[in-house]
C-alpha cells in the first residue's frame, strides 16, 4: 500500500536533490577557490587596499554556498518528511480498520489474519526492543568515547580559528596622520635598515628619487630588491630609519591614503578568475572602458587583448590560464598604469617579454611617467640602460648609485661584474 507513493516521491524530489547538491559542490567550489585566489594574491590585494573588495567577495560566495547547502537540505528533508507521513499514514489506517473490526466484533478472515499478524508482531518487537536496549547499552560507552574525541577536535579547530582572528596587523596607522600630499617631489630612504626573522635583510639603505626620475634597482637575487619597495608600500615597516615622502615619513601618513597613491605590477602577474577589463580595472574606483583600454595601449596589451573572443569582456581562467606569461605580465602592468598614482613600482616588468615588446612598453612607460616616480626591480640590461639613476643592491646595501654609464666605468666596480655576468648569462651558446 506505501510502495508506490514512496517510489513516486522518489521519482519526484531525486532530480531536485541532484540539482541541489550540483549547485551545492559548485558554490562551495567558488568559495574555496575565492579564499584561495586571495590568500595567494595577498600582497596585490594589500597594495591595492583591496581588503574591502575581497571581503564582500567572500560574503557574496559564503551566501550562495550557504544558501545551496540550505536548498539541498531541505528538500532532503522533505523527502524524509514524505515517507514518515506515509508510513504513519498506512499505520493509522491499519489502526482504525482493525480498532473498527473489534468494536463491530465482525468475525472475518482478514480480521483474523490480522491478529494473528499483530499477536506476532507484538512478540517480535519486545524481543527486538529487549536486544536492542542490551545492544544500546553496550555501545553507551563507545559512542560517550566518540564525542568527547570529536569535541576535542572541535576545540582545537576553534582555537586554530580563533587564533587568526584575534591576529592583529604589524604596520599600524598612527592617530595624527596626515593625507598622502597633493604633489608628490621625491622619496628618500634614510639610514634604512629590516630584519626578517631576526635574519639581515636591508642595512643602511640611503636613496633618494625626485620627481620625472626612473630608478632601476639591481643586484643579485636575495639582495633585498623587492624588501626595498615593499617598504615603501608599508607592507613592512624598517626596525631602524625612515622613508619619507616629499620629507614627511610613511608612519605619518594615511595608510589607505599611501597605497592608494602607490601602484605595483608585481614579477608574479596575479590575475583573477574574471573578465579581461575587470582584472585590469581591479582595485581602480570605477574606471571607463575608454580609461581601461587606454592603460592597455600603455602597456602594449590591447594589441591581444582585441583578438580574443570577446575582447575586454572575454572571462579569463584560473590565475589567466588562457593566457602565456608575457601576457599576463602585460595585463599586471595595465592594471598598475590604470590606478594613474604618482609613484609606480614594475617588478621585472619585462621578463616574459621580447625584445620588442619590451623597447615599446618601456617607452610607453617613460612617456606615461614623465611626471611621476618611477621605480623598476630589474635584470636585464635593455631596461637598465635607460634609467636615470640605478641602485645597484649587494648583500642589503646599495653598493653603487648613479647612470649607467658612470657605473660602468668604475674598474672592478660591482655594477660593471653584474652587467658583465649577465651580458654573459644572455649569450648564445657556441
Amino acid at each position: 500500500m506505501t510502495t508506490l507513493p514512496i517510489i513516486i516521491l522518489f521519482r519526484y524530489y531525486s532530480p531536485k536533490i541532484r540539482r541541489s547538491a550540483e549547485w551545492a559542490r559548485q558554490t562551495n567550489s567558488d568559495l574555496t577557490s575565492r579564499i584561495q585566489e586571495a590568500l595567494a594574491a595577498i600582497r596585490v590585494v594589500k597594495a591595492n587596499r583591496a581588503e574591502s573588495q575581497v571581503i564582500d567577495q567572500f560574503n557574496n560566495d559564503s551566501r550562495a554556498a550557504l544558501d545551496a547547502a540550505y536548498d539541498l537540505r531541505m528538500n532532503i528533508v522533505a523527502l524524509a518528511m514524505g515517507i514518515l507521513i506515509i508510513a504513519m499514514g498506512a499505520v493509522l489506517c491499519a489502526e482504525y480498520l482493525m480498532a473498527g473490526w473489534t468494536i463491530s466484533e465482525s468475525a472475518t478472515y482478514l480480521g483474523g489474519v490480522i491478529s494473528v499478524v499483530g499477536f506476532a508482531t507484538w512478540n517480535l518487537g519486545a524481543y527486538r526492543s529487549a536486544a536492542g536496549t542490551i545492544a544500546q547499552n553496550a555501545r553507551q560507552g563507545a559512542d560517550v568515547a566518540q564525542l568527547w574525541g570529536g569535541a576535542q577536535d572541535l576545540i582545537v579547530g576553534l582555537e586554530r580559528a580563533y587564533y587568526l582572528l584575534d591576529q592583529e596587523p604589524e604596520v599600524t596607522e598612527a592617530q595624527d596622520a596626515r593625507p598622502f600630499p597633493s604633489t608628490i617631489e621625491s622619496v628618500t630612504w634614510r639610514d634604512v635598515a629590516f630584519r626578517y626573522n631576526d635574519r639581515p635583510v636591508l642595512e643602511s639603505i640611503n636613496l633618494t628619487a625626485a620627481r620625472g626620475s626612473v630608478t632601476a634597482v639591481v643586484g643579485a637575487t636575495g639582495s633585498g630588491k623587492s624588501t626595498l619597495m615593499s617598504l615603501l608600500l608599508r607592507l613592512y615597516d624598517p626596525d631602524h630609519g625612515d622613508i619619507s615622502i616629499n620629507g614627511t615619513p610613511l608612519r605619518q601618513l594615511e595608510l589607505p591614503s599611501l597605497r592608494s597613491n602607490v601602484a605595483i605590477a608585481l614579477q608574479q602577474n596575479v590575475l583573477f578568475t574574471m573578465t579581461v577589463a575587470k582584472n585590469i580595472a581591479y582595485a581602480s574606483s570605477n574606471p571607463t572602458r575608454a580609461q581601461i583600454e587606454a592603460a592597455a595601449v600603455v602597456s602594449c596589451a590591447d594589441e591581444f587583448i582585441q583578438q580574443m573572443p570577446l575582447g575586454y569582456d572575454t572571462e579569463l581562467g584560473e590565475r589567466g590560464s588562457k593566457l602565456s606569461s608575457g601576457q599576463r605580465q602585460r595585463l599586471s602592468i595595465a592594471r598598475a598604469i590604470l590606478r594613474d598614482t604618482p609613484v609606480l613600482i614594475l617588478d621585472e616588468p619585462t621578463a616574459s617579454l621580447d625584445a620588442e615588446t619590451e623597447h615599446r612598453v618601456l617607452r610607453n612607460i617613460a612617456e606615461w611617467g614623465r611626471d611621476r616616480i618611477v621605480f623598476v626591480i630589474t635584470h636585464r640590461l635593455s631596461t637598465i640602460r635607460n634609467a636615470n639613476q640605478i641602485a645597484f643592491l649587494q648583500d642589503g646595501r646599495i653598493e653603487e648609485l648613479g647612470a649607467h654609464d658612470a657605473l660602468m666605468a668604475l674598474e672592478g666596480g660591482g655594477y660593471r661584474h653584474f652587467v658583465d655576468a649577465e651580458i654573459v648569462s644572455d649569450s648564445p651558446g657556441e
